[in-house]
């Protein structure tokens, strides 16, 4: 952006903020400066509202020079260096507990640091604010001061366990074997209690199987004492018709069965009287049960 605006002769007005008013006594060419001064700040903040999303720009609504814009969106959307990134994560993970050591002694006397680069210029703000919570004083003269205080009295803290048994490295490794513990164990993995390995009760309920249905059902005795019935679909490909459901009636003893077209499961019903009329009339007798999962 400030390539375009040098080309146009407008890239003065990312620095320069707006004076608060002309004296009466000005000169015609201080006039004339200030007026493009200003015209210049309008098109300039038009562009850089207009390339941000609606949300952002609500932010920037009370802000009229654009020095001031560029200075809060480098306070707010500013990314540190990748090196000093990379070394406070690093420093972060890094961190260990000793066995029986509080969680807060690894906290307080720490210090953190707020960088803010600035993009072109080389220069660096930065702010350290003491684990205690006191404010830290700004660093730096002018604009671009930023106060951290930050509060490391949390309620929880993570707590290193160094007691590693076998049951808990079972777990870890997906319930292996004993026999592979103890390769690992082999190949310097320290545990403890390996010959004490109790039984894992997750591991006997993912080995069990289930018994074998052996019980035989009793036929019905007459036609149309049992009906079952199902209903299929929808189906990928339609029939002929745009039907994509069908509904099967089968009688027990017999095993005949009918089966119905439906272009919606709505229809059920209706095939259902359409079935029953016409089994009754043929045998004469009357559907005492139906049967559908």
């Amino acid at each position: 952006m400030r390539i375009v605006l040098d080309f146009e002769n407008q890239g003065y007005v990312l620095d320069k903020p707006l004076p608060t008013a002309l004296p009466e006594a000005s000169s015609p060419e201080e006039r004339v400066t200030f007026d493009k001064l200003f015209e210049d700040n309008c098109k300039v903040r038009s562009i850089i509202v207009t390339s941000m999303t609606n949300e952002i720009q609500k932010q920037y609504d009370r802000l009229e020079e654009v020095p001031s814009i560029m200075l809060h969106m480098q306070e707010v959307y500013a990314v540190p260096d990748r090196h000093i990134r990379y070394a406070a994560i690093k420093a972060f993970f890094g961190t260990k507990m000793a066995e029986g050591e509080a969680s807060t002694s690894k906290v307080k006397g720490k210090r953190a640091e707020c960088w803010m680069r600035k993009k072109g210029k080389g220069k660096a703000v930065t702010t350290t604010a003491s684990a205690e919570g006191a404010p830290a004083a700004p660093k730096g003269k002018g604009k671009g001061k930023v106060g951290v205080k930050l509060d490391y009295d949390c309620p929880t803290q993570m707590k290193l366990d160094n007691h590693e048994n076998a049951q808990l490295w079972h777990a870890r490794l997906g319930h292996i074997s004993k026999n592979r513990i103890r390769r690992l164990v082999d190949s310097s993995l320290e545990i403890e209690d390996l010959d004490h390995l109790p039984t894992c009760e997750s591991c006997l309920k993912g080995k069990m199987t289930k018994k074998p249905f052996v019980g035989q059902s009793a036929l019905a005795n007459g036609l149309l004492n049992l009906i079952h019935t199902d209903i299929c679909g929808p189906l990928n490909t339609p029939a002929r018709g745009r039907y994509s459901y069908f509904i099967t009636f089968t009688d027990d003893p017999s095993r005949y069965g009918y089966v119905y077209l439906m272009r919606y499961k709505s229809e059920a019903f209706e095939r259902f009287k359409e079935y029953r009329l016409e089994v009754e009339n043929q045998t004469g007798r009357k559907i005492k049960a139906i049967r559908s999962d």
